[in-house]
């Protein structure tokens, strides 16, 4: 079994308030549960309206299958929300 967990801190330049930050996260967060399966948190910086911290985890009897999963849900990410990826640290452990 392996798992593929990690963090990403995100920029949302058209966020003007914690309103709009958290509609943004909710959106994303439910799309990529929904078309990944994997799980999804909001993480960090939850105070701050233009930035965040996202954690996302997702399990599976192939390694490289989570390598694509990893890739393919950062470009789902850069390609449909307008946020700034400012950091991404991501894993794949052996269970």
């Amino acid at each position: 079994m392996f798992i593929l967990m990690g963090k990403a801190n995100l920029f949302i330049p058209d966020s003007h308030s914690l309103k709009d930050k958290r509609m943004v996260i909710k959106s994303l967060g439910e799309k990529l549960k929904y078309k990944y399966k994997l799980s999804f948190a909001e993480t960090g910086e939850h105070h701050k309206w233009q930035r965040t911290e996202i954690g996302i985890a997702a399990v599976s009897r192939e390694y490289t299958y989570l390598e694509v999963l990893e890739n393919m849900v950062k470009y789902f990410i850069l390609d449909n929300y307008p946020v700034e990826i400012l950091d991404w640290d991501f894993e794949i452990i052996k269970k």
